[in-house]
């Protein structure tokens, strides 16, 4: 069974369930409010999470080779959905959403025996498990708050872990590390499928339900992948992986514990709220989320053999200038959008992005290029996996059935097999 089939899977559960769970969610209670620390102006579903899990969860039922460590990330991933959905309807406390998280990680850790055997400058000398595992829960716990707090805009979340698990997975890939590109891609799909909602404006969220589980699951492959499948790698190497949600989670702690603030009290101060703050639209956050996220991943790429102390002064490099910039810029009173100065040049930026073409001539680019990349592609494969030919053989003829049949060529079943075609 290969990783395509678990990917797939993953994604059509993922967009089967969302919608069902859209409408259900009202009902429920899962819906998240506007208040003063949210950007969203009206209240939206936050049952995104249902569809991330259950899609990602059942081809690792079916495909996945059990043992004792996969029963462990199982029940964690399902005492953490339950947690999470009932804090997505109740507004749970702090402390009750920790317990969640704490059972969830230490069934991996003590009863799977996943746990951090090697730290950055201690060279091949291992820690004891005594200390080893302990710490192991606390950075477990702290990577799931980090991706639940990162949760802040539309997409935001969700893309910055598809580059860290797109990431893990080739590292793995080359590694021979079945277990962790399985999971990757299965988790992968599940996001895949979420997004197809998510994108600003978002129609649904994925709550605490998906971000509690996307945590989770980053922490538990990045120490597996370090750890199990080639400890060769640098053990400061998660720094890179993880990336922006852990800076920025620390940077906050920091700030709140400075300001004398609850230390667990959601607050408006992460990085993205932060870039609102000074003027950048919602798309332009996101993507400067995605950008240092895809900085930090691709290093780890190309870094994952080299010194500890390497990897993590790039690391704090680009942490550090995130940080001056945005420091600098709130010192200052800089504002992005914020010139009211008319010059010639201004003129002309403004007569070309109010001309039509300026808004086709991208679009049809793209999809000349998209189009042209699929079929260049598929000419010069010279290998085709067995499943990639099977579900190939079973969408084309669907898709030209359901064009020759139906009247409307952008029905929500075509566009779902568009979508499942393109991923």
């Amino acid at each position: 069974m290969t990783y395509l089939l678990a990917f797939i899977t993953a994604m059509v559960i993922s967009m089967a369930l969302i919608p069902l769970m859209v409408r259900i969610a009202p009902k429920v209670g899962m819906v998240d409010r506007p208040d003063p620390r949210k950007v969203h102006a009206k209240p939206i579903p936050r049952a995104g999470g249902v569809g991330i899990v259950l899609g990602a969860l059942v081809p690792i039922f079916l495909w996945l080779p059990m043992d004792t460590l996969i029963n462990a990330y199982l029940f964690g991933a399902i005492v953490l959905l339950v947690f999470g959905v009932w804090d997505d309807i109740c507004e749970l406390g702090h402390y009750t959403k920790f317990i969640g998280q704490f059972l969830a990680v230490v069934a991996v850790v003590y009863h799977g025996d996943l746990y951090v055997t090697h730290l950055p400058f201690m060279g091949f000398d291992t820690i004891p498990a005594s200390f080893g595992m302990p710490f192991t829960v606390f950075a477990m716990i702290g990577v799931i708050n980090a991706l639940n707090h990162s949760d802040g805009l539309d997409g935001l979340a969700g893309g910055m872990s598809l580059l860290s698990l797109a990431s893990m997975s080739y590292l793995a890939f080359i590694s021979d590390g079945f277990t962790v590109v399985f999971i990757a891609c299965a988790t992968l799909g599940g996001v895949f499928g979420f997004l197809r909602f998510n994108t600003h404006p978002a129609r649904v969220f994925m709550g605490d339900g998906g971000s509690q589980f996307l945590g989770f699951t980053l922490a538990f492959l990045v120490v597996y992948l370090v750890e199990k499948v080639n400890p060769a790698f640098s053990p400061a190497l998660p720094a890179l992986l993880l990336g922006l949600p852990v800076i920025d989670i620390l940077a906050v702690f920091v700030q709140r514990v400075y300001h004398g603030m609850n230390w667990f009290r959601a607050s408006k101060n992460h990085i993205h709220h932060r870039l609102l703050q000074l003027g950048f639209d919602h798309y332009e956050a996101v993507v400067i989320g995605y950008s240092i996220q895809a900085v930090f991943v691709i290093s780890a790429l190309f870094l994952s053999y080299e010194s500890d102390a390497l990897i993590l002064a790039i690391y704090l490099a680009v942490a550090t200038m995130v940080f001056v910039f945005l420091v600098s810029a709130e010192s200052k009173g800089w504002r992005a959008h914020a010139s009211r100065k008319i010059t010639g040049l201004v003129k002309v930026v403004r007569a070309v992005k109010a001309h039509k073409l300026f808004t086709l001539a991208p679009i049809s680019v793209i999809t000349v290029a998209i189009s042209a990349f699929f079929v260049l592609v598929g000419l010069a494969s010279t290998q085709v996996p067995h499943d990639l030919a099977v579900i190939s053989a079973i969408l084309a003829p669907l898709l030209v059935l359901l064009l020759l049949l139906s009247s409307r060529s952008n029905s929500i079943v075509v566009r779902a097999v568009y979508y499942v075609t393109a991923a």
